[in-house]
């Protein structure tokens, strides 16, 4: 196994409209989109594409939308041993925004499953977290089963990359258990304490977030690319251009599957870096989540531009 993830699942359901709402507001959407969603699957997907190995710890409800999980793995060739079903509780939807044209959006998430995972499913699933070369997460579920799955993965040396969304504070003891965390600007700024929004800042904040106990640093920062810091360097990468974009959603999903993809098979940190950006580059000129993930092709063929 290359790469092990517990995260969400969720239905996304997406309008494209010609500007995103105001309170109040109703406006007439121009298209209609259903998906697989949701910030572990997404991440999973994003390094299955990537050309890694990879097990998704999740949980569904037992409902139609768990069965719309199933076969978009199915038709990926995704294993699907640790996709817990819920008896009560049902699968989890994301409801999406886009603003045609820009391609920015408006999200809400009800977790729905995901927010019921268990103990003794995560202690089920030990086996293939303490046997990947990577295992990713991040805080889209109810939260002791993420750090029960970091203490797992830790005890056995394996790397950590920890996603801090949808943002939740963090101590400490929590961030000296992740080796990689990913971040975009507001993140970013909620974790530190000021705002991240140029390149200067987010150096900054890699400054800080690193003081804190994580080996290894990445700001996500939309149009204006990364920054990744560790030890020996801190470095910006501008954002690869692949096209215009016309849907940002799961774009930082889709960077991070791609860097736990590209650590998984021995990439170095700057490399994997590189790898993602140019992964998320291609995703945001696609519409929708998972279905926007690239392949490796594709993701190898944009880095030789």
């Amino acid at each position: 196994m290359d790469v092990c993830v517990l995260g969400s699942f969720a239905v996304d359901l997406m309008s494209v409209t010609p500007q995103l709402p105001l309170p109040g507001e109703t406006v007439l959407g121009q298209s209609f989109h259903m998906g697989a969603g949701g910030k572990g699957s997404n991440q999973a997907i994003a390094a299955h594409k990537a050309g890694a190995q990879v097990q998704l710890i999740t949980k569904t409800g037992r409902d139609t939308f768990a069965g719309f999980a199933r076969s978009t793995y199915a038709a990926l060739g995704m294993d699907t041993t640790y996709v817990y079903q819920d008896e009560h509780a049902a699968t989890g939807t994301a409801l999406i925004l886009v603003q045609a044209g820009s391609g920015q959006n408006s999200i809400v998430v009800n977790p729905g499953a995901c927010m019921h995972l268990q103990a003794q499913e995560v202690e089920r699933a030990a086996s293939v977290i303490q046997s990947a070369r990577v295992f990713l997460t991040q805080l889209e579920t109810n939260l002791p089963p993420v750090w029960q799955a970091l203490a797992l993965a830790r005890a056995k040396g394996i790397p950590t990359i920890l996603n801090p969304a949808p943002f939740q504070p963090l101590d400490d003891a929590i961030l000296q258990q992740v080796d990689w965390l990913t971040p975009n600007e507001t993140e970013a700024g909620l974790l530190c304490g000021f705002p991240v929004c140029q390149v200067e800042q987010a150096r900054r904040a890699a400054e800080a977030l690193r003081a804190r106990g994580v080996a290894h640093v990445v700001i996500t920062l939309g149009e204006k690319g990364l920054f990744y810091a560790d030890a020996q360097q801190a470095v910006h990468l501008p954002a690869a251009y692949a096209g215009p974009a016309i849907d940002t959603t799961g774009a930082g999903d889709c960077l991070n599957g791609a860097l736990a993809c590209a650590l998984s098979q021995g990439c170095t940190p700057l490399e994997a870096c590189r790898f993602a950006n140019a992964a998320a580059a291609l995703c945001v000129t696609r519409m929708g989540a998972a279905a926007s993930m690239p392949s490796r092709e594709q993701i190898e063929r944009q880095l030789q531009l």
